[in-house]
């Protein structure tokens, strides 16, 4: 991650409050202004499921989008898994 997220802010995954960093959830290159507080640990499980490809810098604007949706697309995955495991647990009512 480039920038750590101020203090205090959490993972939108697990909730920790440890090695947290803002992530460009559609791409650096593609949404600059979408950003998510991630742990590196969930950073590094997004970026593994969405290969190096979905945040490479183009500059045709189709893929820019296409890339920013697939980027978006997992990371609303990995929150539904979270939210699952979480009521499994019952965390949430």
């Amino acid at each position: 991650m480039t920038r750590r997220a101020q203090s205090g802010a959490r993972c939108v995954i697990c909730g920790t409050t440890e090695n947290v960093g803002w992530h460009h959830v559609g791409g650096r290159h593609h949404v600059a202004w979408f950003k998510m507080p991630l742990c590196d640990p969930h950073h590094d499980q997004l970026h593994a499921l969405a290969g190096n490809s979905t945040f490479e810098e183009t500059s045709d604007p189709v893929e820019r989008i296409v890339s920013a949706l697939q980027a978006t697309d997992i990371l609303h995955w990995m929150l539904t898994e979270s939210l699952k495991y979480t009521h499994r647990q019952g965390a949430v009512q």
